[in-house]
């Protein structure tokens, strides 16, 4: 039975659920929760999801760590707080992660 975990690898909650599920039997899997921020495939068609060409349809349970908000970027100058030139389409994209991670 495959199990899958989305967190990241270097993670140590993530590590140790690992170790448990695999203790009683179970393949895991994990999903890095930062993807496709680092252009790895990680995409959802009508047939299922797919993660770095491997289908998974066949996974039973996830335990999920934690979902990347999506926040608009920003940084402070002079005391005060300024949104990027491009900050309404890294939110957007943000946005639309959250989302698919979500679903």
């Amino acid at each position: 039975m495959r199990i899958g975990i989305f967190g990241s690898c270097t993670d140590p909650q993530c590590r140790a659920v690992a170790r448990e599920l695999e203790a009683l039997g179970a393949e895991v899997l994990v999903v890095e929760s930062d993807a496709l921020e680092r252009g790895q495939p990680l995409s959802m068609d009508d047939s299922g999801i797919v993660y770095r060409d491997d289908r998974l349809e066949d996974v039973r349970g996830w335990h999920l760590r934690f979902i990347p908000a999506p926040y608009a970027p920003y940084i402070e100058k002079d005391g005060e707080l300024v949104l990027f030139s491009d900050w309404f389409e890294r939110y957007m994209h943000a946005r639309e992660r959250a989302s698919f991670f979500v679903s």
